[in-house]
């Protein structure tokens, strides 16, 4: 059975059989490693021993977890070399990358660990929240998540020449499955920062980009709650079939 890593959000996760959804269907596909609450940029930046002081003493043991192993990058030498199939998505990437007092941010991890002084990063790049719908490069944070990007992606390659990367090119869902929309606000301020850094995946020859052929829509109820990336069912059944085929091809 080859070994399956997602780095990424519920947004490829329900795609296999051990997403922790009570329904989960038995025949999908089963992921080995999940780590969350990171980003590309984080992953590319140095190592750091987290101080204890920044995680809320209030963490569920699985989320301090997640950020323990992304400031110690415990992904390139304890994971990486047993992975056959890495699984990505960039939900969390659009999401606000740093809010006040947010000591998880990933990119407040980039900041801290990648220089030695961090008072010389822009203070634009601290406060930066995903720009508005229409100016997703206005402050160059778009360059510097390509860049990230592919350093991320040669540097697997380099490490593991066998490992194979594929990028779920997901969209947000404008509509429940009952007909009713979905918050505009929850939909149209990422809707081109996600367009955008999948054309950037597109490009890479290293990646094998997947998105299910079927209705993009909300499901009502949904076990982790009613937002525009927890879709129905069928969706992830058609994922699932995508990546099993992406896996063969």
């Amino acid at each position: 059975m080859p070994t399956r890593a997602l780095i990424g959000t519920c947004a490829t996760r329900l795609a296999f059989a051990n997403s922790g959804l009570p329904d989960a269907a038995p025949d999908l596909p089963l992921l080995r490693f999940d780590f969350e609450r990171t980003s590309i940029i984080s992953l590319i930046s140095q190592p750091l021993e987290p101080d204890p002081e920044w995680l809320s003493p209030n963490l569920p043991e699985h989320e301090r977890r997640w950020i323990e192993q992304d400031f110690r990058k415990d992904f390139w030498g304890r994971y990486l070399p047993v992975i056959d199939f890495l699984y990505l998505d960039f939900l969390g990437d659009g999401h606000p990358i740093i809010e006040p007092h947010d000591t998880r941010s990933a990119f407040k991890q980039y900041c801290l660990s990648s220089q030695a002084n961090p008072a010389v990063v822009p203070e634009k790049y601290i406060l930066h929240r995903c720009p508005p719908n229409g100016h997703a490069d206005a402050d160059g944070y778009l360059t510097l998540w390509e860049n990230a990007f592919y350093a991320f992606v040669y540097k697997v390659h380099a490490l593991n020449p066998r490992c194979r990367i594929i990028v779920h090119e997901f969209r947000l869902a404008e509509t429940f499955e009952d007909g009713q929309p979905v918050a505009a606000h929850d939909v149209l301020d990422y809707t081109e920062f996600y367009q955008r850094v999948h054309a950037i995946a597109r490009t890479c020859p290293k990646v094998t980009v997947v998105t299910p052929v079927v209705p993009v829509v909300a499901q009502r109820g949904h076990a982790y709650g009613d937002a525009p990336q927890h879709l129905t069912a069928d969706y992830y059944h058609a994922l699932a079939r995508a990546i099993v085929a992406a896996e063969i091809s």
